[in-house]
């Protein structure tokens, strides 16, 4: 804002959108460029005819659109979109294959054959005239990429000093806010790191939220209330008996399409906990992609050891551990049961077999002759072919990173937040 007003703009408002306005006029629509925080758009330029719809940076707000019967229709809610009379509604086989594949339906992909959903980092621009517009007119341009290299030569303490302050203004600039705000605190790192972070830049105490379960094995309770403790915050804490069958319609009406992931139920639980005192909360999602906190970034790397094992000497650890007790689904032994063959497997294989919740066969017990035939052919991975071409040179580490900043972050985490939150 600063800026325009330098240039000559005159603001009318405080409104965070005037200056989407503003900066549209001053730098086209490279300007989505300068953009930081999350959003989802549409800009109407009447002088020039020009529709331009944009899309934050990692995905965090969503935005739908179609293409159909001589109209651009779009929403940030798929929900809204096919209530419009011009969109089809005819599902797409490949997307119900990519949700038993994944838990999710990627971008540009929805449910729906005709319906398209804006990828993250994108922009889109249609030019209309008096006339209407062709298809060639819609163009859609990725305006930021996230880099793994070159590496920067820091020492250890360098690069504790750099991450620190790099944290503390993240947080800082996610304070602002005209309406009360908080934070979801599990006592994992992230977002403990993140209420660290409010505890020092915010005016008075911090609001915190956690939800807890009957079931301890699933209870966040004692990790966020020594958290709270640690730091003082005005901590709140519920244990909820989650009934996901009654939850499951209004989870349904609110998601719009398949969405797979089991911890839509307890996030959604403790959004409704959290909009009885605040209306805007923080939290960690994007920590694990950022830091390399899943357990599958270490599996990857003893994979590639295990793969330069001899052939024969694979096979025969696969064979004794079918042997050993406790090897059925849940024993003791089950996970290494189900590691060892997929370590074996190159990397992108892995990558896929180990992000996946039904495999091709059983997708296929699933399928019917007539859903086999409306699919045909389609390979429910192929849209991170393009993830793994731009992770190729990267070292495996980073590269498991890339592709789950790409995927997993997007489509799966992400949405599953804006869901729970919006929806309260």
């Amino acid at each position: 804002r600063e800026d325009l007003r330098a240039r000559g703009h005159r603001f009318v408002t405080r409104s965070d959108t005037e200056v989407l306005v503003h900066a549209y006029e001053a730098f086209g629509e490279g300007f989505v460029r300068l953009l930081d925080g999350m959003f989802a758009f549409a800009l109407w330029d009447a002088a020039e005819g020009r529709l331009i719809l944009a899309r934050d940076r990692v995905g965090k707000k969503p935005l739908f659109y179609a293409v159909a019967d001589g109209a651009v229709i779009f929403s940030s809610e798929l929900q809204s979109l096919i209530l419009h009379p011009r969109v089809p509604r005819g599902v797409d086989p490949a997307a119900i294959d990519q949700y038993l594949s994944f838990g999710y339906i990627p971008a540009p992909g929805t449910v729906y054959r005709g319906v398209k959903k804006l990828e993250p980092a994108h922009y889109l621009v249609l030019k209309i005239s008096d006339f209407g517009f062709r298809i060639s007119d819609l163009r859609i341009e990725r305006y930021w990429a996230l880099r793994y290299a070159p590496k920067l030569r820091l020492a250890e303490a360098e690069a504790l000093e750099q991450l620190e302050k790099l944290l503390r203004e993240a947080v800082r600039k996610r304070l602002v806010s005209d309406v009360p705000l908080g934070a979801f605190l599990s006592g994992g790192i992230d977002s403990s790191a993140v209420v660290a972070f409010m505890t020092e830049l915010a005016e008075g105490p911090v609001r915190t939220f956690t939800i807890g379960f009957e079931d301890q094995d699933f209870s966040e309770l004692p990790y966020g209330r020594a958290v709270a403790a640690r730091l003082g915050t005005d901590h709140n804490e519920w244990v909820v008996k989650p009934d996901a069958v009654a939850v499951l319609p209004t989870l349904v009406r609110h998601y719009g399409e398949p969405y797979g992931d089991s911890s839509a139920v307890p996030t959604y639980y403790v959004a409704q906990q959290a909009r009885r005192a605040v209306t805007v909360a923080l939290n960690g999602d994007g920590g694990d992609e950022c830091f390399a906190g899943y357990e599958r970034y270490l599996g990857h790397l003893v994979a590639e050891r295990y793969r330069r094992l001899p052939a024969w000497a694979r096979r025969a650890a696969e064979r004794a551990v079918r042997l050993l007790p406790g090897r059925h689904e849940f024993g003791r032994w089950s996970q290494v049961t189900r590691y060892l063959p997929v370590a074996s497997l190159p990397w992108r294989e892995r990558y896929v077999r180990w992000t996946s919740a039904f495999t091709a066969s059983a997708k296929a017990a699933l399928y019917t002759d007539g859903f086999k035939a409306r699919l045909g052919s389609t390979d429910a991975a192929a849209w991170l072919a393009p993830h793994f071409a731009a992770a190729e040179g990267l070292d495996l580490l980073d590269a498991n990173l890339y592709l789950d900043t790409q995927s997993y972050l997007p489509y799966d985490l992400l949405v599953k937040m804006d869901i729970a939150t919006m929806a309260n």
